[in-house]
């Protein structure tokens, strides 16, 4: 396995990123194409940082995917991927990994809205998450029982596991 540093405290610090960001442009027109391509990537990473946040928000049993997850994601591709593979990569390969790494799962943060939809029976949405919970006949048990016990927080983790299966679903 490569010898790399596999904790970083910024996407930059990272070898796609370096790559990335010294690949040498051929004329003046791949030059400003690589620096929208930059340019974009660091958007995505700063707007993928705030989203990230919002994952666990309504789901507390899911992993956190705050700037540490990602750094760490990064990581992961850091050390697995051979000197020789890097340099081959175009910069539209190493921009679609690090981006891969800030939004592999933005899908899952909900907002506000979206909550309060699936928690209101009179949306469609709402209709349709009601009848979700159904296929977890041991879990609603287990809620019921942690309710009349007080244990809010295993309620909590219980009920965010049922809105991530309906969410990836």
């Amino acid at each position: 396995m490569p010898r790399c540093k596999t904790k970083f405290a910024s996407y930059d610090q990272t070898r796609l990123w370096t790559h990335l960001a010294q690949y040498p442009a051929n004329d003046s027109d791949h030059k400003v194409a690589l620096d929208q391509l930059r340019a974009n990537v660091r958007q995505v990473v700063q707007q993928a940082k705030h989203i990230g946040d919002l994952v666990v928000r309504h789901m507390p049993q899911y992993t956190l995917h705050n700037k540490r997850h990602f750094l760490n994601m990064l990581g992961i591709m850091d050390a697995l991927l051979p000197e020789e593979t890097l340099r081959q990569l175009t910069p539209l390969e190493e921009a679609l990994c690090i981006l891969a790494a800030y939004t592999h799962d933005l899908g899952m943060a909900l907002t506000a809205d979206e909550y309060d939809k699936l928690h209101d029976t009179s949306t469609p949405e709402g209709q349709q998450y009601a009848r979700h919970p159904d296929g977890f006949g041991e879990e609603l048990r287990q809620i019921e029982r942690l309710q009349a016990a007080g244990d809010r927080t295993r309620v909590d983790a219980l009920e965010g596991y049922i809105l991530s299966d309906y969410i990836r679903r």
